[in-house]
């Protein structure tokens, strides 16, 4: 007989046993189903039995689900690190990760409509004054945000996220504890430090320690608080009794602010920006004490809490129109005190609990934000959220361990919710790119006039003009078709650099003819590494330079610059580059520009980079072959970025190759990917719009939207297909029914121009783009910033331009940047700002046609020709380029003994290879890479390209250690040990070197025994071990050459790896585990850190 299994899923299936009436175990005391054949009761009321329990068990096993729809119920996925660290994905992805995270993905998505909302968003109410319906002013008028949070939040480092909150204005109401005032004002006159949970409080108190959780804080902050206040109480008494002033807590807090005058304090920024801060509490803590002792001292202060009763309630009650929004960290007091306050006007309109407390201990921090309904502080019509974190409880055999180890975790989890969540206020105006805009209200120009259409005069800025619209460009006829954005480029030498002579010299022009063959000769000089060659190139270009040729004499100036076969010389470097940039060409622009950037001469950097940025822009508008711009650094640190390398490998790499072959199967979005590579010329892979066109058509026939709306973008733009705008409205109105926001932009594009449609429409237009907008296409919000500056379809508004554009600017929209920096650099709708709009021009241009050259210079080190790589990378890096500039360097300092460098009258001299990757890295590090500021350190410190100047060392370093590098952070610690260009300090080397270890694990080894020498120093000042060790890097060279001669050549390696092998095993067996755990770098006596660099590094 077949055995089947009692619980098929095929219908109708006979069990293969009878199921046996329940029976009661008398072991288990309770009712059991046997399966045992002896007890099956017979006959055909049996089988009836066994059928319906059968049944009633399959209808339990197997209930059938009901589908859900993912509208209401998202599914679980978290965060792909494959994309990379970003800050953003990282945060969105929260909401469907499940448990605490989606809370505080809620609460992050509850903080960005407190941000978004406008009263413009609510329509117009009937008691509405007519300034109450205007649109401009509806849309200035925004969410009220009330922040609160207790005292511990200010002792940990989470006081900066506050202080930068306020200081940029993103929350206008504070409420804390005493400790949240005082702490800020005694971290401004002595730090905080990191201590550990398990300190004994006896020890503590015995060296004077004060202890908040694992912080430590010295009482002598205390007193230094105390000789600080004292005066000011003393003042405010003299008011009080001659100018009659009432004090109030907040009015108190606004005069310590003031009186602090330290812009790494809160309370500074929120006196500076009329940010209220309340603490009804102002007594609980340090500042009560001192109130006391005041009053004790010198009697008669007053501070009245009951007017500050009525100006925090006032700060919900005369919102007007506005909504308001609270964010509590912690709870408590403050929390009580802000929502007690919106109470006054029927409840908040938002509100975000963050805390670790269960509503079950006394519901106070604890309690839901349904509670706060109940009471009427919050709308029952709010969005709320609460995000905490409950943990489970150890075993109980360890109850030492899980108190301590539950704390631990509780204050790590909420300060990384606090960070977290605080981070959400700025998600509006964070990307993961390297260019974030923050504009205050002070940035712009006073709104209150109404917009003028003289403000700004020359007529393009009137007209539908196509270089204003993100989009597809113009027909082939137009002039951004078929203008030379890069007259003098190098790419066409590069390109044919193996062509015949009688080829490169085709010209009719001698003179370029002669620049011609110079540059080529140039590039061939530089593969082959011949300097005989390349002194013959320089003497064409030179020649033809001499005769006026401008894109000659930039050339010479580059040679001149870099110091290539010509004596390095920046005078006549800056000289060539003036007259060429005088004959047109823009490289020459580009190097002055960067040479007027670095010296802050914003007046004259300005005017170039903006016609620079205008022609980068100009260029984006070629049809069917806009610049190809792939940034790649080939090194991380002092290693090569092998994986960066293998992805720009083209149609070689493995992720192409594996694409492909998913997409020849059938994988639509494969499809897609393969055919965006081909469409832009991205990672390698050379432009091909014939296979891009194919790769989208075969995606769209699987139904892919993102392929609809290239193809339509392709078919406007005439790229691979002849230009057809019927067509391309038909594929980006499919695209737009499948909510690919991006066809939006597009379509409204056509109603703009009138392009495949029956005539121009703006209110269309004005519609499509924005629900582009509203659906955060950075190309949407730069359009409708368009009409809005020009008047078209809308009322024309400046200022509703300038917030368009500036939110498209941090999506990374070009164009939207080039439009902010001529904002700014006329002062239009933002105040007139010539170092900001400089900036951003740069930003712009640095995306022109001439950033190509980084292509050939990437692929040219992946093909193995390092010597034309470096040449390229040079002359982009002269253009100011700071990837340029690192990779240059790097190369420099990587293939330098390989004969590859060509200098003044040869090959380079160590001396002159030093020079140019010292100001390579240089160059670097002003533009914000650590890695060049720590090799500029070293550069200085060994001397090498420069004269060794300690002092300027450390400087290069202390900026390296401001941007979190740990080998700077063992630098400083090692100079501060040996007082070389630091003043000799054991106490701070021991903090460098613990930060080092702190930032970078693997770090472990050279800190120890950087500690070690720290510790024998201390203890043996004096003593022949030290002097040993002082003289350890001067007995170095002597070392290294006995090795060579002794140890090498006599054959004694095996020997000498079998003794470093025992005495590794003899230290090991003497290391007690004990001894281990109990040591603790934060018990001992010192309270800093330090570097072994330049000693471990030998």
């Amino acid at each position: 007989m077949v055995m089947k299994s009692p619980f098929s899923y095929r219908a109708g299936a006979a069990p293969a046993t009878n199921l046996a009436e329940g029976k009661k175990d008398p072991r288990l005391g309770h009712q059991t189903l046997g399966f045992r054949r002896g007890d099956m009761e017979g006959g055909a009321a049996g089988e009836q039995r066994d059928r319906e329990t059968l049944d009633a068990v399959r209808s339990v096993v197997f209930k059938p689900s009901v589908s859900l729809e993912e509208k209401r119920f998202p599914r679980v996925q978290g965060y792909d690190f494959n994309r990379g660290c970003d800050l953003i994905g990282l945060l969105d992805s929260m909401s469907s990760t499940g448990f605490q995270a989606s809370n505080l993905g809620d609460a992050i998505d509850v903080i960005n409509q407190m941000i978004d909302w406008r009263l413009s968003h609510d329509a117009p109410t009937e008691d509405c004054s007519e300034e109450e319906r205007n649109l401009a002013y509806r849309q200035s008028v925004t969410c009220k945000i009330f922040l609160g949070f207790t005292s511990n939040l200010v002792s940990s480092g989470i006081r900066e996220i506050i202080r930068f909150l306020v200081q940029h204005r993103m929350v206008e109401v504070l409420v804390t504890t005493a400790g949240g005032i005082e702490e800020d004002l005694i971290k401004c006159l002595a730090p905080t430090y990191k201590g550990d949970f398990s300190l004994p409080g006896s020890y503590l108190r015995s060296k004077g320690l004060n202890r908040i959780g694992n912080l430590l804080v010295p009482n002598d902050n205390y007193c230094k608080f105390e000789d600080w206040i004292m005066p000011i109480l003393d003042q405010m008494l003299l008011e009080q009794t001659t100018e009659n002033v009432v004090w109030t807590p907040s009015k108190v807090i606004a005069r310590l602010g003031k009186e602090i005058n330290d812009e790494s304090s809160y309370l500074y920024w929120a006196y500076k920006n009329n940010v209220s801060v309340y603490c009804p509490a102002l007594t609980d803590g340090s500042l009560g004490d001192m109130l006391y002792c005041h009053s004790v001292r010198n009697p008669g202060l007053l501070i009245d809490i009951v007017q500050d009763i009525r100006a925090m309630n006032g700060e919900a009650i005369h919102v007007g129109l506005r909504k308001t929004g609270v964010i509590i960290l912690g709870g408590g007091l403050p929390k009580h005190h802000i929502c007690n306050a919106n109470m006054f006007r029927n409840g908040a309109d938002y509100a975000v609990y963050v805390n670790t407390a269960q509503e079950f201990d006394g519901s106070d921090s604890g309690a839901q934000p349904d509670e706060a309904i109940s009471w009427g502080k919050i709308k029952g019509s709010a969005k709320t959220i609460k995000a905490f974190l409950a943990l489970a409880n150890p075993p109980r055999s360890f109850p030492h361990t899980r108190f301590t180890m539950r704390r631990r975790a509780i204050h790590f989890a909420l300060l990384l919710l606090h960070l977290l969540l605080s981070l959400s206020l700025l998600a509006s105006s964070l990307r993961p790119r390297p260019l974030v805009l923050v504009i205050t209200n002070e940035d712009f120009t006073d709104s209150s006039s109404p917009p003028s259409t003289s403000a700004i005069t020359d007529d393009s800025d009137r007209s539908d003009d196509s270089a204003e619209w993100d989009e597809f460009g113009d027909p082939e006829s137009s002039a951004a078709a078929t203008g030379d954005y890069d007259p003098g480029s190098w790419l066409p030498f590069i390109e044919s650099a193996s062509s015949p002579p009688s080829l490169a010299n085709s010209s009719s022009d001698p003179l370029e003819a002669l620049y011609s063959s110079g540059v080529r000769h140039m590039i061939t000089a530089a593969s082959s590494s011949d300097p005989a060659d390349m002194e013959d190139a320089a003497a064409e270009i030179e020649a033809a330079a001499s005769a006026g040729f401008p894109h000659a004499q930039s050339a010479l100036g580059f040679l001149y610059g870099t110091g290539l076969m010509r004596p390095q010389s920046r005078s006549k470097s800056f000289l060539y580059h003036h007259f060429a940039a005088e004959g047109g060409n823009m490289q020459s622009k580009m190097v002055l520009a960067y040479t007027y950037f670095r010296q802050d001469m914003y007046e004259k950097a300005v005017k170039l980079y903006a016609e620079l940025a205008e022609a980068a822009v100009a260029s984006f508008l070629i049809s069917k072959e806009p610049p190809v711009i792939e940034p790649i650094r080939i090194h991380s640190g002092t290693e090569e970025n092998k994986d960066a390398l293998r992805k720009s490998r083209g149609e070689a790499d493995e992720d192409f190759q594996i694409n492909e072959y998913q997409a020849l199967k059938g994988n639509s979005a494969a499809m897609y990917r393969i055919g965006l590579l081909y469409y832009y010329g991205l990672r390698g892979v050379r432009r091909d719009h014939a296979k891009a066109l194919h790769w989208f058509s075969k995606a769209v026939e699987k139904g892919d939207p993102r392929a609809m709306e290239l193809l339509g973008e392709m078919y406007a733009r005439g790229a691979g297909v002849e230009r057809n705008y019927t067509k391309a409205f038909e594929w980006l109105t499919l695209a737009s029914k499948h909510k690919y926001y991006s066809a939006y932009n597009g379509l409204g594009y056509l109603y703009v121009k009138g392009y495949g449609v029956e005539k121009k429409n703006y209110t269309k237009a004005r519609e499509y783009f924005e629900k582009a907008a509203e659906n955060k296409e950075p190309g949407g919000h730069y359009n409708l910033g368009v009409l809005y500056l020009k008047g078209i379809g809308v009322k024309r508004d400046v200022a509703a331009a300038c917030k368009l554009f500036l939110t498209a600017a941090n999506a990374g929209q070009p164009k939207a940047l080039y439009q902010v920096a001529r904002l700014f650099q006329k002062g239009i709708g933002l105040k007139k700002n010539l170092q900001m709009a400089t900036y951003l021009y740069k930003t712009v241009a640095e995306r022109g046609p001439w950033s190509s050259l980084s292509r050939w210079a990437l692929e040219s080190y992946l093909k193995g020709d390092v010597g034309k790589s470096l040449l390229l990378y040079s002359r982009i890096a002269e253009l100011g380029y700071e990837v340029a500039q690192s990779n240059a360097a790097w190369i420099l300092d990587k293939y330098g003994e390989q004969s590859i460098c060509i200098g003044e009258s040869g090959f380079c001299t160590d001396t002159e290879r030093h020079l140019r990757a010292h100001t390579l890295w240089w160059q670097a590090s002003e533009q914000g890479n650590e890695h060049a500021a720590l090799l500029i350190g070293d550069a200085y410190y060994y001397g090498r390209g420069t004269d060794r100047d300690y002092e300027r060392a450390a400087e290069a370093y202390m900026h390296a250690h401001s941007q979190a590098n740990a080998q700077a952070m063992f630098n400083l610690g090692y100079m501060h040990e040996h007082g070389q260009g630091l003043p000799l300090d054991l106490h701070l080397a021991k903090r460098y070197y613990d930060q080092a270890l702190e930032t970078d694990p693997a770090a472990k080894l050279p800190v120890k025994l950087a500690l070690t020498s720290l510790w024998i120093r201390k203890n043996y000042a004096d003593s022949f071990l030290v002097k040993t060790i002082d003289s350890l890097p001067q007995a170095y060279p002597r070392l290294e050459a006995w090795v060579d001669e002794v140890l090498m050549d006599e054959g004694n390696v095996t020997i000498l790896t079998l003794f470093a092998c025992l005495l590794t095993k003899l230290n090991f067996d003497n290391e007690s585990p004990t001894k281990a755990r109990s040591y603790n770098y934060r018990s001992s006596d010192f309270y800093s850190s330090l570097n072994i660099y330049h000693f471990w590094k030998t």
